[in-house]
């Protein structure tokens, strides 16, 4: 990543994979307009005119500080307007300052406020902060996430009745467990999510990165497994989502999304699998990119769009 920094505008040049971000801060301070897209997304993903993005700082419940970005979708709205929670890889990622093109800023270009918040477990704020998910997969880190969403409704004109969430990996994760435990979303798509924690252990290549966040093998406690595991609380999933996997994924096996779209299948939840031919854990083909792009915007203008919404009072 490069930077400049010059009589106070500051402004980076993020090159990850071909997602090219240029960010020019604005005079404000905490506003960014977004200039760049890559060239497999289609052009009416690009940013609107006045698309920002705002950091903010939220208190969870206990009172811990929680940081997010939220993606304004432009103009100021008339009516009450979509919000989708998009949460970021990891467990220990971030949410920054960059337009992602595939996935958060398509969604935002489309007409919806985008909240990508950074739960405790997440970069940023020490290592205190990011060990604070141990052992607790699902437990504080969800409770931040909802008490962001909360405290974003409050602010801006959102409308409960349409909320969305996504995510890819751990953000997957999220998504899938974040409809076992809520129903104010009505619509959610999980990108290479994990459904059940114990399974995955046997599945995936890379397992060793699990024992720090779990304290022991699946074989020595599989009840810490379990219990942060979507698959666990199943039943009680009634919002409609896309399950989206890589067929080669080596870090969260195509299992895991195939036992989620099952269960919710057999139990009559609105749901659709895809799977992307040859792709691993992040999709790369061109056309694929596309099509995910273009699935996932579609899958909540279907959920989130077609409600009747009131005017503002």
């Amino acid at each position: 990543m490069k930077s400049w920094i010059s009589h106070g505008l500051v402004a980076f040049c993020m090159t990850f994979s071909s997602i090219e971000a240029a960010i020019a801060e604005r005079a404000a301070g905490i506003e960014y307009e977004f200039i760049t897209r890559p060239a497999e997304v289609p052009a009416e993903y690009d940013a609107p005119a006045g698309t920002s993005l705002r950091f903010i700082a939220i208190r969870a419940i206990d009172g811990s500080r929680v940081d997010a970005a939220l993606w304004h979708p432009g103009a100021r709205p008339i009516f009450s307007m979509p919000l989708v929670v998009s949460v970021h890889g990891g467990p220990s990622g971030a949410c920054t300052s960059h337009w992602d093109p595939r996935g958060m800023g398509a969604t935002s270009a489309m007409g919806y406020f985008v909240f990508c918040p950074n739960p405790r477990g997440s970069y940023g704020q020490g290592e205190t902060f990011t060990r604070s998910n141990i052992k607790d997969l699902g437990g504080g880190d969800f409770r931040d996430i909802m008490a962001g969403v909360d405290a974003v409704m409050k602010q801006y004109p959102i409308d409960p009745r349409r909320l969305g969430i996504r995510g890819h990996s751990y953000g997957g994760y999220m998504t899938m467990w974040a409809v076992t435990r809520t129903h104010r979303f009505a619509a959610a798509v999980a990108s290479a999510g994990v459904a059940d924690w114990q399974s995955y252990y046997g599945q995936n290549r890379i397992d060793q990165w699990m024992l720090p966040y779990f304290g022991k093998s699946v074989y020595e406690d599989p009840q810490v497994y379990a219990r942060s595991s979507p698959i666990t609380f199943i039943r009680n999933v009634r919002t409609p989502t896309l399950v989206l996997h890589g067929e080669r994924d080596a870090e969260v096996p195509l299992p895991q999304g195939y036992e989620f779209w099952h269960a919710l299948k057999a139990l009559g939840v609105e749901t659709q699998l895809v799977v992307y031919e040859d792709e691993g854990h992040r999709i790369q083909r061109p056309d694929h990119v596309r099509d995910r792009v273009e699935r996932i915007v579609g899958w909540f203008d279907s959920h989130l769009k077609a409600a009747p919404v009131q005017p503002l009072r």
